[in-house]
């Protein structure tokens, strides 16, 4: 019960507030996530793609 007296009690704004941080949050975490395995493809990320070891280079076929 105390929940929904709260719920009815929180301003708007604060909520619209919390919502616009939560979707740039989501937003840059997208671009981040879509930068990375950009740079994966074109193999100027040290990280690995998904199956790559750290260490060994991988091999290619043709």
């Amino acid at each position: 019960m105390m929940e929904f007296v709260i719920l009815q009690n929180t301003r708007l704004h604060f909520v619209m507030q919390m919502a616009e941080w939560t979707a740039e949050g989501i937003l840059k975490a997208d671009r981040l996530l879509n930068s990375h395995s950009t740079m994966r493809r074109s193999r100027t990320c040290p990280l690995p793609v998904h199956g790559e070891s750290l260490t060994a280079p991988t091999k290619e076929l043709h």
